[in-house]
């Protein structure tokens, strides 16, 4: 995923990822519409005010990869007796700083 920004818009509960900041400003643009849009002339609705963009930090990425064994038995497990079964690998996460490069 190579998005940057985030635009949230809790009313909504919407949460949607955007690779450009640009990108994000015009779909910010386009739910303020539609709120003004479902306004039906009765002023803004509630929590349009909490639409927001944010730039996407951290990450949780995959740390410590342990690639699935060649060798297992006829159960699926390691030498070990660790089962492999339908597991392409075996990994942590951890949060890492996202590089952004405007």
């Amino acid at each position: 995923m190579n998005a940057k920004y985030v635009v949230c818009d809790p009313a909504d509960n919407y949460f949607g990822y955007f690779a450009s900041i640009d990108d994000a400003k015009k779909h910010a643009r386009e739910i303020i519409e539609e709120c003004r849009d479902d306004s039906w002339g009765f002023g803004w609705p509630e929590g349009v005010d909490e639409i927001v963009i944010a730039r996407v930090v951290m990450r949780a990425t995959k740390t410590d990869i342990e690639d699935r064994p060649e060798n297992l038995d006829e159960e699926e497990c390691d030498e070990d007796g660790n089962s492999w079964e339908g597991i392409s690998c075996k990994c942590n996460y951890e949060m890492q700083e996202v590089v952004v490069e405007d």
